[in-house]
């Protein structure tokens, strides 16, 4: 009851703002729930007048123990979800940040302390609740700086974050002398879909694309949007054969969807992307330069028939095969 409660308010207070998938709400939520059912386990092994009198170092390793049962189960699902729902299957993609951990253990650790002082001493707990009030406050603060920096209709970074962080990224490529690409990223017929089947129906394939996009990529890829179909992402550390066969992955992904316009499901559309690649310091000496090159690229395959990737080089563009569509196709 506690767990649906504060994923019902954070889904008022914060999520349904900043237009958060609910299944990923409705899952986390039940992971949680599973993993606090896990944790109990241990309940019975930790006697209640153990923590009313005095803890001994058997009660401790118990609820560090239960601690512990707890992340295990929660990681385990988490991970298992994101195996399921992308590729891209490294360390860093399933298991989080070390941000993030520090953040679960402590809070699981606030926890513990508030169940000992509630069996020994329950109106010690009243000191807890400021600790807590601006633990809650801080983690407020940072979703809603993630959700102004995100864009409304994909959820991904919006044309002024992505730009800034990408400057401090190419910052540190120059200091460590490290490569990085730059995909531009165009739904093809964009506005025939919106003047077809409606602005609404065009949003939710926009979406559609972008959500396939940001599965498939790397955690510490940046993806943003810069308008209408337009997204653009930032890969560190490829080499320019690694960014083609990445914009070839990327065009084949989104070429395998089929996203229902209408309620019965019985009208598809299957959209398509041309992707626009530039590699550093192949494709420029500066960030400016290397996004120029990456625009060329998109008017590139644009021009060249639609649904296909294009790497521009100083002399001469490299094109990869032509997808079997050639473009936007529609089946009923």
């Amino acid at each position: 009851m506690l767990v649906a409660a504060i994923y019902t308010y954070l889904w008022f207070r914060i999520w349904r703002s900043v237009r958060a998938r609910p299944w990923k709400v409705i899952f986390s939520a039940a992971a949680v729930t599973l993993s606090c059912h896990a944790a109990s386990a241990m309940q019975p092994l930790i006697g209640r007048h153990e923590l009313a009198e005095a803890l001994t170092w058997q009660t401790a390793a118990l609820l560090a123990a239960a601690i512990v049962l707890y992340s295990m189960v929660n990681l385990s699902l988490i991970a298992g979800a994101i195996a399921l729902l992308t590729t891209d299957r490294t360390a860093r993609r399933l298991f989080g940040t070390l941000s993030d951990a520090k953040l679960e253990y402590a809070t699981l650790a606030m926890g513990t302390i508030a169940a000992i002082s509630l069996v020994q001493s329950p109106w010690v707990v009243i000191f807890l609740i400021p600790v807590l009030l601006v633990l809650h406050h801080n983690v407020l603060i940072r979703q809603l700086e993630d959700a102004a920096s995100a864009d409304p209709k994909t959820g991904l970074l919006n044309a002024t974050t992505w730009h800034s962080l990408v400057t401090s990224e190419f910052e540190r490529a120059v200091h460590d002398g490290a490569e990085f690409g730059v995909l531009m990223l165009d739904l093809d017929q964009f506005k025939r879909i919106n003047a077809t089947y409606g602005h609404p129906v065009g949003d939710r394939i926009l979406r559609t694309v972008a959500d396939r996009l940001a599965n498939e990529m790397r955690r510490y890829d940046l993806l943003g949007r810069f308008g209408d179909g337009e997204l653009v992402a930032f890969c560190p550390e490829l080499t320019a054969d690694d960014l083609a066969n990445l914009g070839e992955r990327l065009r084949r992904a989104v070429e395998q969807l089929a996203v229902p316009v209408d309620e019965t499901g019985e009208t598809t559309v299957h959209p398509t992307i041309s992707v626009g690649a530039a590699h550093y310091p192949e494709s420029g000496a500066d960030l400016e330069e290397v996004l120029l090159a990456a625009d060329n690229a998109l008017f590139a395959a644009k021009d060249s028939g639609r649904n296909r990737v294009v790497i521009l080089r100083p002399t001469l563009y490299q094109q990869t095969d032509q997808g079997p569509s050639g473009g936007l196709s529609s089946s009923t």
